[in-house]
């Protein structure tokens, strides 16, 4: 059975298990940012991965559509902290005249994995029920987590700077600008400083625009599984998988 069928409802409630996934990913991405300046990049991949597959699991389990719109909202929240951090990472260990090159590369599989979810879920969910999608999304979270962990060093200059100062400080006397990156401690910026920077003339123009074709494009994301399920089409979850792929390489060739 499909979502809609296992719980006796709609197409069209069961499209809001995306619509509010995709909202909470840009709103809680407001309290990541600066979370991440305060606390650290590392500390905050690790808290979001914990809540990740926890939401992960209540899908997994979900008794109700209820609670997997609400969890799969929460999955959101806690995923747009990779999209955040990740980029400020990106932008941590690249100097300024690589950084549009390194967050091209970044940005390729955040539009191309949208595409390829699709496939993987419809292929799963056709086969073996769509609660396997979310054992899948547990089993690569909880190996990516362990990399996270074992792998992914702290990037923050601030606590970098306070590490190294311990280990080596003489290495650390001949870096600069540490003093004046260390003499500051990190603070937590308001989250409405942060939406308030959306205004400003240099940044208004970059975020239309993107408003505009990111929200056209996971528009379509969301709409297309459930117009593609109902008639005339009524296709299965595999062939909707399928035609994902079209967006796929579109997606691949704009990054």
């Amino acid at each position: 059975k499909n979502v809609a069928d296992d719980f006796n409802t709609s197409a069209g409630v069961v499209a809001l298990t995306i619509a509010l996934f995709m909202f909470l990913v840009g709103v809680a991405s407001l309290l990541w940012g600066p979370a991440a300046d305060y606390f650290g990049r590392k500390k905050t991949f690790i808290v979001s991965f914990i809540g990740y597959l926890a939401c992960n699991v209540v899908c997994m389990l979900a008794p109700s559509i209820t609670v997997l719109i609400i969890f799969r909202a929460l999955q959101g929240a806690f995923i747009s902290s990779f999209l955040t951090v990740c980029s400020v990472v990106v932008a941590d260990v690249n100097p300024l005249e690589r950084r549009g090159e390194a967050l091209g590369i970044f940005s390729i599989p955040l539009n191309v994995g949208p595409i390829i979810g699709p496939i993987l879920g419809g292929v799963l969910g056709y086969s073996k029920g769509w609660r396997s999608t979310f054992l899948l999304l547990i089993i690569l979270g909880a190996a990516l987590f362990v990399v996270v962990l074992i792998f992914v060093p702290e990037t923050h200059q601030w606590y970098v700077l306070k590490r190294l100062d311990k280990k080596d400080p003489v290495r650390r006397s001949r870096i600069i600008e540490a003093s004046e990156i260390t003499s500051q401690d990190p603070v937590f910026m308001s989250p409405v400083k942060t939406f308030l920077l959306a205004f400003k003339p240099y940044v208004s123009p970059y975020l239309a625009v993107c408003c505009m074709e990111f929200g056209a494009f996971y528009g379509a994301l969301t709409l297309f599984s459930p117009v593609m399920a109902s008639p005339p089409y009524s296709f299965n979850q595999n062939i909707i998988g399928v035609l994902y792929i079209p967006m796929g390489v579109g997606a691949m060739i704009a990054a």
